[in-house]
């Protein structure tokens, strides 16, 4: 199997974010009614969560940042970073921070593996030459390693990990509506259930690829085409690596 797609992830670091004491619930109540996002749990002072639960999206909100992610979603790339922009801007508009201090696109993907031995095995395959010469000066076997650099140009950076995970405790949550419980109610149980329903790790074991890009003291403009210069480098990136274990 081929690296498949885990999780787009859109991030904004705030400074000065300090309405958003004032304007949380007004955020939430337009993204809710124009953005189909609904509330995760009960609205609580420390910060802002909704979700699109069929779509595996989760948006938090609080004064230092903003946060969109999507995780096992065949949504596509196009959907979700027009959906992140959107609420990045909607929750600009009414938190009104001092300025951004940086925007963020991250890249997530795996290959699953049969066992986490095999796993370990390919982090070893992608730097043989110079674990081979480190294991000999040690005299011990390279078991696995964990790659996390970073890259800088001007204003950017992009960081890629390369690690081997696994997914100890697949679990999926279902909702069930308590008597009497509102229309409301039930449209958000029906709608939490549609994403149980719909998710599917293929493996227990994976190696995992973590691509991200950040943008400091990026401009209101431009949030597309750093996404698109992110997938271009996730692609450029796996070109090098084995495409399957």
């Amino acid at each position: 199997m081929s690296w498949v797609d885990f999780s787009r992830r859109y991030h904004l670091k705030l400074e000065g974010g300090y309405r958003y004491l004032d304007s949380c619930g007004a955020f939430m109540i337009e993204a809710e009614e124009s953005l189909d996002l609904i509330p995760s749990e009960d609205t609580k002072p420390t910060g802002a969560r909704m979700e699109k639960p069929e779509q595996g999206v989760i948006v938090t909100l609080d004064a230092s940042q903003i946060n969109v992610q999507e995780e096992m979603s065949g949504s596509g790339d196009e959907a979700f970073v027009s959906l992140a922009l959107t609420v990045g801007d909607l929750a600009l508009r009414h938190v009104e921070p001092r300025s951004v201090a940086a925007r963020t696109f991250r890249l997530s993907s795996f290959l699953p593996a049969d066992t986490v031995e095999q796993a370990m095995s390919y982090t070893v395959e992608v730097n043989k030459a110079r674990l081979t010469e480190w294991a000999d000066r040690i005299g011990m076997s390279p078991s696995h390693q964990k790659l996390d650099y970073v890259f800088s140009s001007g204003s950017l950076d992009v960081n890629v990990v390369l690690s081997v995970t696994t997914f100890e405790n697949i679990t999926v949550q279902r909702l069930a509506t308590r008597p009497r419980a509102s229309k409301w109610q039930q449209k958000r149980a029906e709608r939490f259930n549609l994403r149980a329903d719909n998710l599917h790790v293929p493996a227990h074991h994976v190696v995992m690829l973590e691509v991200g890009i950040s943008e400091f003291d990026p401009p209101s403009e431009g949030g597309k085409a750093l996404f698109e210069q992110l997938r271009k480098i996730d692609r450029l990136i796996k070109e090098t690596l084995p495409g399957k274990i």
